[in-house]
């Protein structure tokens, strides 16, 4: 009869810059200032965006759904790392883990789908400038935003069921 490990793993501990504490306020207050702007600069743009009809075309669209996959990138990773530089408490949950994995995988696979649909939309107005209106009207647009994002969305799924199985 074969004995395998029946342990199970619940917490995990985040070592971090463990072997630099002196840094470690330093590298917190860093990090909070980037955030800080990460989080502003992108809600400028999203409200700038959001309220002049003139941006209402394409290019500024796919840039306000960029701005709102980079909130939402740096909303899963640093207020963990934060909390981590700035007190003792260096455990994250299988769960937390788990979710904020998901997440990371989800707004960095939709980023990389929303260039890939940038660059198209670029394309199309630089080398067919006369039937870019035709190329890139609301419904394209709107069918390349939706894949963008349920692609991602499958990225996360895909990938976390297949590491957590």
């Amino acid at each position: 009869m074969k004995r395998q490990n029946q342990s199970s793993v619940f917490d995990f501990i985040l070592l971090g810059f463990s072997n630099f504490p002196e840094l470690q306020r330093q590298l917190f207050w860093v990090f909070l200032v980037d955030y800080l702007v990460t989080l502003l600069g992108n809600a400028i743009i999203i409200v700038i965006i959001s309220l002049e009809r003139s941006f209402h075309v394409p290019m500024y669209l796919f840039l306000l759904n960029l701005s709102v996959v980079e909130v939402g990138f740096s909303a899963v990773i640093m207020p963990k790392m934060l909390v981590v530089l700035s007190s003792e408490k260096t455990m994250i949950t299988f769960a937390g883990c788990f979710s904020q994995m998901y997440f990371i995988l989800l707004f960095g696979g939709t980023e990389c789908f929303l260039l890939g649909a940038m660059a198209y939309d670029r394309f199309a107005a630089i080398c067919h400038p006369l039937s870019y209106p035709v190329t890139m009207n609301k419904r394209v647009f709107m069918n390349l935003v939706m894949f963008s994002w349920v692609s991602g969305i499958m990225v996360a799924t895909v990938q976390t069921t297949w590491v957590f199985s």
